[in-house]
């Protein structure tokens, strides 16, 4: 990281200052938009993207910050290809999702946090603590869960039910739990062969 950590502070400041105006400008008009992973998984990037920025104006790094950025840069690419390749087709308008701040959310933050998981100082990354990577969609998938299919207090904003069968949010989860160890393996494997 150090011959290009002007460009990973860059990239983690950008991250950082896309969630705080989204959080000024949309959040607290809207609140509810806190139900969505899209906005959590944010909002962690932003947190360890903070520290990124501490660590790299020091020059030093930790395995255990390391491992933080994977969870959080696999949360991100999990949200981008939802958006992309499940939700943005359910739309009229292909691009809805990906227009106004949904671009930083959707698109721009999952992409610098994927360039700055690249730019990181010794990784030492291995494929076992990609099941690490799995326990934000899980704990979210919790949550979803009481308040989507046992309270019915949010509506199924993702239609991981696909339009009501609540039996099929358990497949979902198993899809979604694999999709994101994928994406992980990936992220890691391309670390790998980076940083050699």
């Amino acid at each position: 990281m150090n011959k290009h950590r002007y460009l990973f502070i860059l990239l983690n400041i950008s991250i950082v200052v896309d969630v705080i105006i989204i959080i000024f400008s949309v959040l607290i008009e809207i609140p509810s938009l806190l139900h969505y992973f899209t906005v959590l998984s944010n909002i962690l990037m932003a947190a360890i993207a903070v520290i990124a920025i501490i660590l790299a104006l020091k020059q030093t790094s930790s395995h255990v910050f390391n491992l933080l950025y994977l969870i959080a840069t696999t949360s991100l690419v999990l949200v981008f290809l939802v958006v992309a390749f499940f939700l943005a087709p359910q739309f009229k308008d292909y691009f809805f999702l990906f227009s106004g701040y949904n671009f930083f959310l959707h698109f721009l933050n999952p992409l610098f946090a994927i360039i700055s998981l690249f730019l990181l100082k010794n990784p030492n990354f291995n494929f076992k603590i990609c099941f690490l990577t799995l326990i934000p969609p899980f704990l979210y998938a919790i949550i979803y869960f009481i308040f989507v299919i046992l309270k019915k207090d949010w509506p199924d904003f993702y239609n991981f039910t696909l339009g009501g069968k609540d039996w099929l949010s358990i497949f979902s989860l198993i899809i979604i739990l694999g999709v994101t160890y994928l994406i992980s393996s990936a992220l890691v494997s391309f670390s790998k062969k980076l940083s050699k």
